[in-house]
């Protein structure tokens, strides 16, 4: 997404208090660190400076514990090595490219 300085500001010539509301609500609310979602992540503020955004307490170790655990994934790799149309599209582009080489 990208930042307020890069949204295209659509500021009718004449406005009114709705359209006002509207536009804090559309677009600069966007801007709000303190909208923020995610998980594992603090933001904090005093609505008047800069946002401080954070990991929260235990999520290194949560990340780390995960990191560390062969069999994280192990539902997702085994669905992936049983699909035999895995890697088909990459296998085809490779024997193209031999061809076009000359190999």
């Amino acid at each position: 997404m990208a930042g307020l300085e890069k949204t295209p500001l659509r500021i009718p010539d004449t406005w009114s208090a709705t359209w006002f509301r509207q536009f804090v609500v559309e677009v600069l609310a966007k801007a709000d660190a303190r909208n923020a979602v995610g998980v594992g992540l603090a933001v904090t503020s005093d609505g008047n400076s800069v946002a401080t955004l954070s990991a929260q307490a235990g999520i290194d170790a949560s990340v780390a514990t995960h990191n560390g655990d062969p069999f994280a994934h192990g539902n997702l790799m085994a669905a992936h090595a049983a699909d035999e149309q895995a890697h088909a599209l990459l296998f085809r582009q490779a024997e193209q490219m031999a061809w076009f080489l000359g190999d």
